[in-house]
């Protein structure tokens, strides 16, 4: 049997960080990429379309959109499609899962669920509220053997790390599933041979780089055997490229920019560069950067994270001190606290030398 699975599509995401004009348009490539999606379950002749969890945004996700999924899921019918909510999504009273659906879309409870599909036994289990400590697998029928399963949950976790349904690889193993359909980690990847995160079916951020789709599975019933392979199905994507401006000029940094990104569509790729290394009194301002990268991208951002130029040969001026400071407290951070740190030392030392805070 053959089975495409997807999973946190967060449709209507509200794309926070972005202006109007781009979170509109990631929101719309969001379902563009959903309805990818359907077109491949058909292509690929599935038996079923799984969908483990965070499908949408219980605070944010419209009506509208879900009638609009819920519509073209139909057109999928007598395909069924075995969704199980997560913690974005959870089965509440009150939520949107309460809405009518298509016959051929089931909705897994909070509570292990089967559904026979082409000679499988499928079993599923959503979320019933945003929070789910416990283990899922902790719950499953014991005297069951499921073919595949669809859940959420964070792998290898504990309680005391994980209120997202936290789940171990080995209790996973002793169920003996042929699958494991689980959604929740954006990044796809195997679990071991015991199944696989599809990762999000679109990219939310920078912290999901690299491509982004589905999982098409194909399973022996008889000899308990699979095979799988990621389908790259998103329409945009989210990189990160570093740019070290030690002992070589803008010039050259921007030539290794250019080389590192060759491959990639600008038109639909979300690009951030970070600056890095000792900064030079005659480098490119932020803004240049900004000219000289920007154009064709779908975004970019430029993070200055160069340390200006300082001499601590006179560690009992005012200067010196400060800088010192700054820069062991840099030394020791990283992401965003680096990122300020290296701001408020630029910014500092303009301030002490009586110059106005520039372009950083």
């Amino acid at each position: 049997m053959r089975l495409l699975q997807a999973s946190d599509m967060h449709l209507d995401s509200p794309f926070a960080t972005l202006d109007d004009d781009l979170a509109r348009a990631r929101r719309q490539d969001q379902m563009a990429t959903f309805q990818r999606l359907v077109e491949v379950a058909r292509e690929e002749t599935v038996d079923a379309l799984l969908l483990p969890g965070d499908l949408f945004e219980h605070r944010s996700t419209r009506l509208g959109t879900v009638k609009w999924t819920m519509d073209l899921l139909a057109t999928l019918a007598p395909l069924p499609v075995l969704i199980a909510p997560g913690n974005h999504d959870p089965i509440q009273k009150a939520s949107f899962w309460s809405l009518e659906r298509p016959d051929n879309v089931r909705v897994f409870s909070d509570s292990w669920q089967v559904e026979e599909v082409g000679g499988a036994r499928i079993w599923g289990r959503g979320f019933g509220e945003e929070h789910e400590p416990d283990d899922p697998l902790a719950s499953f029928p014991p005297a069951e053997r499921p073919d595949v399963l669809v859940f959420h949950g964070d792998l290898d976790k504990t309680a005391a790390e994980s209120r997202y349904a936290p789940f171990s690889r080995a209790r996973l193993g002793e169920l003996g599933a042929i699958w494991a359909a689980v959604g929740h980690i954006h990044k796809p990847g195997a679990i071991g041979d015991l199944g696989a995160y599809a990762g999000s079916l679109e990219p939310l951020g920078f912290d999901e780089p690299g491509p982004h789709g589905a999982v098409l599975v194909e399973l022996d019933l008889a000899s308990r055997q699979k095979k799988w392979r990621f389908l790259p199905l998103a329409r945009s994507r989210y990189e990160t490229v570093v740019l070290d401006l030690a002992g070589r000029s803008d010039e050259d940094a921007l030539a290794d920019f250019h080389a590192q990104t060759a491959d990639w569509d600008p038109a639909h790729t979300l690009i951030r560069v970070e600056l890095v290394g000792p900064g030079a009194e005659t480098g490119w301002p932020a803004s240049r950067w900004q000219g000289e990268v920007g154009g064709a991208w779908q975004a970019a951002e430029i993070r200055d994270q160069r340390l200006p130029p300082v001499d601590l040969n006179d560690p009992f001026t005012v200067r010196g001190r400060y800088a010192q400071r700054l820069l062991a407290e840099i030394a020791e951070a990283d992401g965003k606290e680096r990122q300020l740190l290296t701001l408020a030392l630029r910014i500092g030392l303009q301030a002490l030398e009586g110059r106005r805070a520039g372009d950083h």
